[in-house]
């Protein structure tokens, strides 16, 4: 009997644990979003362009200028 009521009381110990984690949670969103520090979200874009424009450039320079020092 005294196993099942240590059990129990763990249980009810770890739900309200986790109901604090939450509203810790929450109120820390609320305090982000009034001071404007909320965490920057993943920018996922990947512009080719740079990459593209880069290797274009170099291989445009060494067929120019290797054919002036030869």
């Amino acid at each position: 009997m005294t196993n099942n009521h240590d059990r129990d009381e763990s249980n009810y110990a770890l739900k309200q644990a986790l109901v604090e984690v939450d509203k810790y949670k929450s109120r820390l969103k609320i305090a982000e979003s009034l001071i404007g520090t909320e965490r920057p979200t993943v920018n996922n874009k990947k512009y080719l362009i740079t990459p593209i424009s880069v290797g274009m450039t170099t291989i445009l320079a060494v067929v120019t200028f290797g054919r002036r020092f030869s």
